[in-house]
């Protein structure tokens, strides 16, 4: 094997070690956040509705939800609701559920500043592949022509 083989090979084993803690490090986040919700949790609704997520990630077994009458119904606990004194709407989900249909819009649609991390990554001379990535389930039900179609137009003005 060359010395070229070799380097690519360890590039290869180093890659697949960086994914491999994004996975913990994503896995620690969302148990910090559960965490979070639980203490934030103020009625039987929101605990159904952390319940859930725990279950549909994976951490609790559907047949460890005590309470028969809302297994498999959704819970229906509400995000927090703000309104900022120019009358935009803001909404904060209690959970990692009720965050993922307040949050998770398109570029430059939501609070993170879109423009200055783009400014950022070309500060460092980044000149490669950027992906837009859909967590929002209204999207998913959306026609695809349409998603990529507002995905286009959305992140266009923020690539260099």
């Amino acid at each position: 094997m060359s010395r070229c083989e070799v380097r690519v090979e360890n590039i290869q084993k180093q890659v697949a070690i960086c994914e491999q803690l994004d996975r913990i490090f994503d896995i620690i986040r969302a148990r910090q956040q559960q965490l979070a919700a639980l203490s934030e949790a103020e009625n039987e609704r929101d605990l159904a509705q952390l319940r859930e997520e725990l279950t549909q990630s994976g951490v609790l077994s559907a047949k460890q939800t005590r309470n028969k009458k809302l297994r498999g119904k959704p819970a229906q606990a509400k995000p927090f609701h703000y309104r900022t004194s120019d009358g935009f709407d803001v909404f904060a989900g209690k959970n990692n559920l009720q965050n993922d249909h307040c949050h998770r819009l398109m570029p430059g649609l939501g609070a993170i500043p879109v423009q200055e991390v783009a400014d950022a990554v070309q500060a460092v001379g980044y000149d490669g592949p950027a992906c837009l990535e859909l967590f929002r389930p209204e999207y998913w039900r959306m026609p695809a022509e349409d998603v990529i179609r507002m995905g286009v137009e959305t992140t266009r003005p923020f690539l260099g």
